[in-house]
């Protein structure tokens, strides 16, 4: 009795160690494919998320420095690289950039892991002719800012050109 299950089991379908060894390795195939494919989603969103960090950061700072013009009521210093003006409660405010840092009243403007890569003011009359620096703030009707930001290996440049008492234009270059 013993004999005949023996024949029995080595009589019944199964599948062979070389069937067994292919599957295993189209499997591994197909896991494999989807982990870098993963891998690669990942870094894309992170990227993503990188990139949308800084056009929120330049729109932030572009509209905080329009502002701040638009509220002052004199210009203390208006250099291409910063601004100082005087406020309606006769607060002093300014921007600047030291170090690939964004300071806004000697405070930094950035998070930890971005650096200002250029930060260009241009003043300009109502006909459009660029003023010089130190204009008079009455005289200026129109500001545009040029802000380049960095983080990690990415890099942002937004262009805004705003009226001082007039809607802005954002200008967005890749």
């Amino acid at each position: 009795m013993k004999a005949g299950r023996l024949n029995s089991l080595r009589n019944q379908d199964g599948f062979t160690l070389a069937e067994v060894t292919v599957a295993l390795a189209v499997t591994g195939i197909i896991i494999g494919l989807a982990f870098k494919l993963y891998v690669f989603a990942h870094q894309s969103l992170v990227l993503w998320q990188d990139r949308m960090a800084l056009e929120v950061t330049c729109k932030r700072i572009t509209t905080a420095i329009m502002d701040d013009l638009m509220l002052s009521r004199q210009l203390v210093e208006a250099e291409t690289e910063s601004v100082k003006m005087i406020d309606s409660k006769r607060k002093i405010r300014s921007w600047s950039v030291e170090s690939n840092r964004l300071l806004r009243d000697g405070e930094d403007a950035l998070a930890a892991n971005m650096r200002v890569k250029n930060v260009h003011l241009q003043y300009f009359d109502a006909e459009g002719n660029e003023l010089a620096n130190n204009p008079v703030l009455r005289l200026i009707s129109r500001v545009a800012i040029e802000i380049m930001l960095q983080k990690k290996e990415l890099t942002f440049t937004l262009y805004s050109s705003t009226g001082l008492r007039n809607k802005r234009e954002y200008t967005v270059s890749r």
